[in-house]
């Protein structure tokens, strides 16, 4: 299905199935995309701001230079998804599982990470990160620059 460069803003595709979608350049903005089907889907260059992706699945996805400001993550399988230079400030990945997929040169400042699964992830050490949120819901606990980027490479080394 080729929807590349669509304007689905503020579009609701909660329990879609967008399997090996092409969506690159489209704008997704504000939609909500809970508990979808986004397996293998191409959201290269996608804005996909304020977007929610709650519970979805997103595995081996290609959203390399995509833009996610604020958009909802929890609990969604990004299993091998190559997020290199996405950009991802204060994105919510409560419990989000991004194993195995690349990291590499993207922007994480603000995002919520608390249980998120990181094994296996390429690209830490490349990360933009002033500070990330570590604390359960309703109690921000930030770490800092490098204590930021420590916390991530654990993770992402499995410990």
């Amino acid at each position: 299905m080729d929807l590349s460069e669509a304007v689905l803003l503020d579009s609701n595709l909660d329990m879609a199935n967008l399997m090996q979608a092409n969506l690159s350049s489209s704008n997704l903005g504000y939609s909500s995309l809970k508990s979808s089907n986004l397996t293998g889907t191409l959201l290269v260059k996608a804005e996909a701001n304020h977007a929610n992706f709650g519970k979805a699945t997103m595995v081996n996805c290609d959203a390399f230079r995509a833009t996610f400001i604020a958009s909802d993550f929890e609990e969604a399988d990004l299993t091998g998804a190559n997020l290199a230079s996405a950009l991802l400030s204060e994105a919510n990945l409560e419990n989000a599982i991004l194993s195995q997929g690349d990291l590499s040169y993207s922007t994480m400042n603000g995002c919520r990470v608390r249980g998120i699964q990181l094994a296996g992830v390429k690209g830490i050490e490349t990360l933009a990160v002033d500070w990330i949120d570590i604390g359960p819901k309703g109690r921000v606990d930030k770490l800092v620059g490098k204590d930021a980027v420590e916390w991530l490479t654990r993770r992402a080394n499995g410990q």
